[in-house]
């Protein structure tokens, strides 16, 4: 049985190599397709986007664009904004929210200033007369 075991392991080992030549050929990495000639960017063409300076008060007042929260106002950088109407929404602890469109026509940067109103807290409750 020792030689029928060692003729079946050299039989398989066999096989084994001699389909690793086919397999080799398969497994190669195929060529890379061709890069398009075509020029194509991310984001917005340079000529149909605006800049968007912020500034708040206070400074660290949550920021939303068009729904989405982009972060607080003192961590924002210039914001590009393609042109159109787009809404800003402002808000902060203790302090009424803000909504605002702001419209890009054409390139260019926009600075746009936001207060924030305090909330009135409201007046204490008077007690019931007779009491």
């Amino acid at each position: 049985m020792g030689r029928r075991f060692h003729a079946s392991v050299f039989l398989s080992l066999a096989l084994v190599l001699a389909s690793a030549p086919a397999f080799a050929q398969s497994a190669q990495a195929q060529p890379a397709p061709r890069a398009s000639t075509s020029r194509r960017s991310a984001g917005y063409k340079w000529d149909s986007v605006g800049a968007l300076i912020l500034h708040t008060n206070p400074p660290k007042a949550r920021v939303s664009l068009d729904g989405v929260y982009v972060g607080t106002a003192d961590q924002l950088g210039p914001i590009q904004l393609p042109k159109g109407e787009h809404t800003l929404h402002i808000e902060a602890p203790g302090y009424e929210p803000s909504d605002t469109i702001v419209k890009f026509d054409k390139p260019g940067a926009q600075t746009l200033n936001v207060e924030l109103k305090r909330r009135t807290p409201p007046a204490p409750a008077k007690p019931a007369p007779g009491r």
